[in-house]
């Protein structure tokens, strides 16, 4: 069974660590290739998860992910491994492609 959270929930609970080699303060997003991979590769496997694309919506989930990956996220809390969790992002409108319906 997959857990699911609130996007806060999620931040509060798993702790998400800054990029050490982003240039803007406090950013939490690793990048898919060059030097944020190579720094991925070395952390925790169980604090390592993935922001992505969905057909009704973005979301994060538990682990490092290769199909529809829009990039990753390294927190200081690990999950439970065997344990799949997803973090709502946003929804859209397949329709018209509204990526700017955000909903809680």
């Amino acid at each position: 069974m997959t857990i699911k959270l609130t996007y806060d929930e999620w931040y509060d609970k798993y702790c998400p660590i800054a990029n050490p080699d982003s240039p803007v303060e406090d950013d939490i997003i690793f990048e898919t290739y060059g030097n944020d991979v190579d720094f991925l590769n070395k952390q925790n496997p169980l604090c390592i998860w993935t922001d992505l694309d969905g057909d009704e919506c973005n979301f994060i989930a538990s682990g490092a992910h290769f199909v529809n990956r829009i990039c990753y996220y390294i927190t200081e809390i690990p999950f439970e491994e065997g344990e799949p969790i997803e973090v709502l992002i946003r929804y859209y409108d397949d329709e018209e492609g509204d990526e700017d319906n955000w909903r809680d």
